[in-house]
């Protein structure tokens, strides 16, 4: 079976599934660390930032501000972030990337990830 560019994306450069944080994402680096693939989100990520130039802080504002609604401060980042990536197609909150279509979640941690990790 040929791997799509979502799934190249989804599993190869955001979320671990054995990643799991207890606490609400408070930091970038909490959320930059699910990534397996830094370099390619950090390519995704600076393409994704050519078209919605925004600060780090923005960035993690928006990713935290969808992670953390009521009542779901204890379960895990990586869920969380799965939770978030399923709702953003379900509501159909995504960006397109040189033809990627990607979850507003996927694309605004690469983009964290283009502004943070070096």
């Amino acid at each position: 079976m040929k791997a799509s560019r979502r799934h190249f994306v989804a599993g190869a450069a955001l979320i671990p599934v054995v990643s799991v944080i207890v606490q609400p994402a408070g930091s970038y680096r909490e959320l930059t660390d699910l990534v397996v693939d830094h370099k390619a989100a950090c390519e995704i990520g600076a393409r994704f930032l050519q078209g919605n130039p925004v600060t780090a802080n923005e960035l993690h504002h928006s990713i935290v501000r969808r992670l953390e609604p009521p009542g779901t401060s204890t379960v895990g980042l990586a869920s969380r972030i799965a939770d978030s990536i399923r709702r953003d197609f379900a509501e159909r909150r995504v960006v397109r990337v040189d033809g990627w279509v990607l979850a507003r979640t996927e694309a605004e941690i690469c983009g964290l990830c283009a502004l943070c990790v070096a």
